[in-house]
């Protein structure tokens, strides 16, 4: 019946900000996306929305550029409720909230779901098709260039995003 009389909402926030196609963006992004799927999965969060989605992309046409997209279902009474959320722990991140213990446990995340996705043939195939279609090698440094990322960097990329102001909800 909850669901029968409250209206859902689906809901989108992209941002976009100009950005180097290179590994380091690569995987900055990759940690941004991970600390935003994390401010979703938090509990906090979890109570507003019945679904959400996480993606963030380094883009290399038409031009270098990497795209934010956060989605999801709520009933019309939260959606800005979760916008705020999420705009909130962007610029706590940017701003210098995120304490290293935060950061090194998205670290420690991406390390696992690196080792994940290296066992499947589609981690396998965007690989190859980055290496020879764009002459970029996104894996052999990948682990090493995670684990040398500090949480100042992390700051300064996420400030450097928010900085641009490209938002669109």
């Amino acid at each position: 019946l909850y669901w029968m009389v409250n209206p859902r909402t689906y809901s989108n926030i992209t941002r976009s900000a100009g950005m180097e196609y290179n590994l380091k963006n690569y995987v900055l992004g990759n940690l941004v996306e991970a600390y935003l799927e994390s401010v979703l999965d938090d509990r906090n969060t979890k109570r507003y929305i019945t679904r959400s989605s996480m993606d963030v992309k380094l883009k290399h046409y038409p031009e270098e550029i990497l795209e934010i997209k956060a989605s999801f279902e709520t009933d019309s009474l939260h959606a800005q409720t979760v916008v705020d959320i999420l705009d909130k722990s962007l610029e706590n991140a940017g701003g210098g909230a995120l304490d290293g213990q935060t950061f090194t446990k998205i670290q420690q995340h991406l390390v696992k779901d690196f080792q994940h996705k290296s066992k499947t043939n589609k981690y396998w195939q965007d690989i190859l098709e980055t290496r020879y279609m764009l002459g970029k090698d996104f894996h052999s440094n990948y682990l090493s260039t995670l684990q040398n990322i500090t949480v100042d960097e992390f700051r300064a990329f996420v400030a450097s995003i928010l900085a641009k102001g490209n938002k669109v909800t």
